[in-house]
């Protein structure tokens, strides 16, 4: 018997859902935060090497959402360092996420202010970068019902807040979005104060530092 026995994908994910993961097992380190990332809604900064399937937690959060709430309701901002590694994250969940019905965005470049906010409003999945998604909420006044609506915020490589001009604009995108969630629940109508506030999970393969991160970001 093994000391630590990996949790089968079809032992406790919907047949529906199943796909999304295209192995048998969890691995190790899949497996240990198992709870916290699927039957939880707490904060979580996971620091793990590359080619641990980090990708995997940021996906079993989405379904978390999925169990939570309807796919119209479902919203999640995944922000990434640059633009190739969005195209990468873009390509890999319009297949598994967009066979599940959930509409995947990627959103980056030059898009004018008001037709990105437009195609922010119709997605439930949006893939940016720092730079972008700070563009996109400095205006957050006359939007608060749409950008501080704000289900699950998945932030890569968050050891680059480390970095002069990267980290301080993705410092100031997590503030933000703190911020706008916040006063979202405050004016929110009845009906969508039902929904818990957004939850924050960050990833890095490198984070030497990663107790104040994670006490920063109010994990458990």
């Amino acid at each position: 018997m093994d000391e630590f026995p990996l949790i089968k994908v079809k032992d406790v994910i919907p047949l529906e859902y199943q796909a999304v993961f295209p192995f048998e097992s969890f691995n190790e380190m899949q497996t240990s935060l198992f709870k916290q990332i699927y039957e939880s809604d707490v904060n979580m900064t996971v620091a793990s090497p590359t080619g641990s399937g980090k990708t995997v937690i940021c996906e079993l959060a989405i379904l978390r959402l999925l169990k939570k709430y309807s796919m119209t309701d479902l919203k999640c901002i995944l922000i990434t360092p640059n633009k190739a590694l969005c195209q990468q994250k873009m390509n890999e969940w319009h297949v598994c996420f967009g066979s599940l019905g959930l509409s995947v965005l990627e959103l980056t470049g030059d898009s004018l202010f008001e037709h990105s906010l437009r195609l922010v409003a119709k997605a439930n999945i949006i893939i940016t970068t720092p730079e972008k998604w700070d563009a996109m909420t400095r205006s957050w006044r006359q939007h608060i019902f749409l950008l501080g609506a704000i289900d699950l915020l998945l932030v890569d490589e968050i050891h680059h807040l480390g970095e002069d001009n990267r980290g301080a604009t993705l410092e100031a995108v997590i503030v933000r979005m703190r911020t706008l969630n916040d006063i979202f629940h405050e004016k929110a109508p009845p009906s969508a104060k039902m929904k818990t506030p957004m939850r924050i999970v960050s990833l890095s393969a490198a984070l030497p530092n990663v107790s104040d991160i994670g006490e920063w970001l109010q994990c458990l």
